[in-house]
């Protein structure tokens, strides 16, 4: 009785060796980086890192405030609001013509500094230019709409394990910021969430443009870069029309 043959690599108790691909090994190495750089995270810290979101409690106060980035400011009077938020929408949506200018927001951020860990506080964007201020003291601005921003607060949190986190945000146009023009609306405000982030003292930093801390960038690219073969088959067709077709 004839065998039947199989793509099986192991046949008669025997492991066949199987040509691995480019793709293939490109994703062998990419488990391999992560499982090596998760193994080495945890080895060293033996902390995971603790991520909470700031989603309710914040005040909102449209316009702009002396002193707002104050502790001991009176926010009684502000909007209650909850993240993500943004002003503008509601007018622009009937038609009408929105505020461009600064606006407040304020939270009681209630975290103690333990030693052995860091802290930071994670923007998901700010539309268009965010000023950020704890207790008092100015943490940082980022300029644009649409990034991520990401500040370390290890050392501006208070003993006592109350702080006061204050954004200043304004959608005025600023003639280095896009977009400069369109026939779109540029609202205001905090419009993804903000989260505060607990890492071991031994740890990513978190400030590199809000990335995870960890970047794959590649160093060199040649001719003699070894490349799948049907890549050399590629090819790119393009046209550009103009208005007048």
């Amino acid at each position: 009785m004839k065998q039947q043959k199989t793509k099986n690599p192991v046949i008669a108790g025997k492991r066949q060796t199987l040509p691995v691909s480019f793709n293939g090994r490109f994703r062998l190495g990419c488990m391999f980086f992560f499982f090596l750089t998760t193994a080495l995270f945890f080895s060293v810290t033996g902390f995971a890192r603790e991520n909470t979101l700031l989603q309710t409690g914040w005040k909102f106060y449209l316009g702009d405030v002396t002193n707002a980035a104050s502790a001991d400011f009176n926010d009684s009077n502000w909007q209650a609001v909850s993240l993500p938020h943004n002003w503008g929408w509601k007018r622009a949506q009937l038609g009408e013509k929105f505020y461009r200018g600064p606006g407040w927001y304020r939270y009681e951020l209630a975290v103690k500094r333990q030693a052995g860990k860091r802290y930071f506080l994670r923007f998901g964007a700010a539309s268009t230019v965010a000023d950020v201020y704890l207790n008092g003291a100015l943490l940082g601005e980022h300029r644009g709409g649409f990034g991520a921003f990401c500040f370390e607060v290890t050392t501006n949190l208070s003993d006592s394990g109350t702080n006061l986190l204050a954004v200043r945000v304004s959608n005025a146009v600023e003639p280095d910021i896009a977009p400069l023009s369109g026939d779109f609306n540029v609202y205001g405000g905090l419009y993804r969430p903000v989260h505060l982030i607990e890492t071991s003292e031994e740890s990513f930093a978190l400030t590199d443009h809000a990335s995870p801390g960890v970047a794959w960038l590649q160093s060199k690219v040649s001719s003699k870069s070894r490349l799948p073969k049907f890549w050399n088959a590629l090819r790119i067709n393009s046209m550009i029309i103009t208005c007048h077709a």
